[in-house]
């Protein structure tokens, strides 16, 4: 069985993410590398071809992306394929890129299984995936869906022209999408959206990230000069930002600092709320080093998204992976897409109120550092031996050895 990996991830995180106007979110890298770490953990026949996860230009500054190896851990295990980075341009190139570099990997493939993947149905890859696999019986396609659209998804914002326009792509790509044989889901849910007849499907709801997290093993005390609580993610008021600023703003003390980074609809929100609460600090959008060095910095990891909105179902957080990795006390609210396994590892909120998430954050940050890193290192452990990409991997390898 031979395995085809069909990428959309950034080969330089710091200056993809650095010299974009509008940069993609990193967390969408993560997963498809974590991914790909577990399958070569776990088959020896996977090769890469992948598109760079920037925007066009001028929003990423190269007009022309050269084809160049591809790189991990030091192994050529692939390709970027080259890309005329130009508003659609960049789609075409993708798109004929890609093409011929599924036909060379699969020219000589003609009895052997080939799993073709791709990540959130990406229009250029997927329309090559679905052109190879015309007449050939031999050829499988999965894929790796983190993220839904329309009523199961987060709402389009954009309005006029450029929303008609985005919201006719994400219907195309749930169209492609129905068109391919086997699934990786984050959620059990995930499943109800799909006509799953004949199709199998597995769910993966993420991946410890281990080459970040080796280097956290809890915070020393020495290093924290606040009760920091940190946030990193995505910015839109769905992801529950202001129900964070309005539990924070109900705690006293001019020891405590919440600190948020990234990018979405709420970031003058919190400026405004910075300027009348010195102890908020916004730091705009940071790279996975400049998260992590954040993180070990703080006393209090949180997610305030709320189990209300129905999308929740159908997503789960990556933050979640990232926090109980870092070994810091990750607090968080119980939402639908949790199994049951990590209710011993999140600090859940007793409610879903302002003053049950300021609650539970006071309650940690007061505990002895002692107390917490024991909390952290706990559910590092948990994440680390039983969430690590070898392991979710092998459940993959499982379902495309069975088609």
């Amino acid at each position: 069985m031979k395995i085809i990996y069909c990428t959309r991830m950034f080969t330089d995180t710091e200056e993809n993410v650095k010299t974009s106007q509008n940069p993609y979110s990193v967390s969408g890298h993560k997963f498809q590398e974590n991914m790909l770490r577990g399958l070569v953990s776990n088959s020896k026949n996977v090769r890469v071809i992948n598109s760079i996860r920037v925007p066009h230009h001028p929003d990423y500054h190269k007009k022309i992306i050269k084809r160049t190896e591809f790189i991990l851990e030091g192994h050529k295990v692939g390709i970027n394929v080259a890309i005329i980075n130009y508003f659609l341009i960049n789609f075409v190139s993708q798109f004929i890129n890609v093409y011929r570099e599924l036909l060379k990997e699969t020219k000589n493939s003609r009895k052997e299984k080939c799993i073709l993947i791709t990540f959130n149905s990406y229009i250029p890859q997927s329309l090559a995936m679905l052109l190879i696999r015309l007449g050939r019986k031999n050829i499988v396609l999965c894929d790796a869906i983190g993220d839904l659209h329309g009523k199961f998804g987060l709402k389009n914002p954009n309005k006029g022209l450029k929303g008609f326009v985005l919201s006719s792509m994400e219907r195309f790509q749930d169209y492609i999408a129905s068109k391919f044989d086997c699934y990786v889901f984050l959620t059990k849910y995930m499943r109800e959206v799909f006509d799953m007849r004949d199709k199998k499907y597995v769910v993966v709801e993420g991946f410890a990230p281990i080459a970040e997290a080796e280097v956290q093993t809890g915070t020393d005390s020495s290093v924290i000069d606040k009760k920091r609580i940190f946030y990193a993610g995505s910015l839109w008021k769905e992801y529950g930002i202001l129900h964070l600023l309005k539990a924070f703003s109900m705690i006293n003390g001019e020891d405590y600092e919440l600190v948020i980074a990234g990018k979405g609809g709420t970031e003058k929100i919190i400026e405004d709320y910075s300027k009348r609460d010195p102890r908020v600090k916004y730091v705009g959008f940071l790279s996975p080093e400049e998260v992590r060095e954040y993180q070990k910095k703080s006393t209090v990891l949180v997610s305030p998204r709320l189990p209300n909105d129905n999308f929740v179902k159908y997503s789960f957080p990556s933050k979640t992976m990232e926090c109980l990795a870092s070994g810091i006390p990750y607090v968080a609210h119980k939402l639908p897409c949790d199994p049951q396994e990590y209710n011993e590892f999140i600090q859940y909120a007793d409610g879903t109120s302002d003053k049950d998430l300021k609650d539970t954050i006071v309650r940690i940050c007061e505990m002895k550092n002692s107390d917490r890193i024991k909390i952290g290192t706990r559910g590092q452990a948990f994440i680390l031996s039983e969430k690590n990409p070898e392991m979710q991997c092998r459940k993959i390898v499982k379902m495309l050895e069975s088609m």
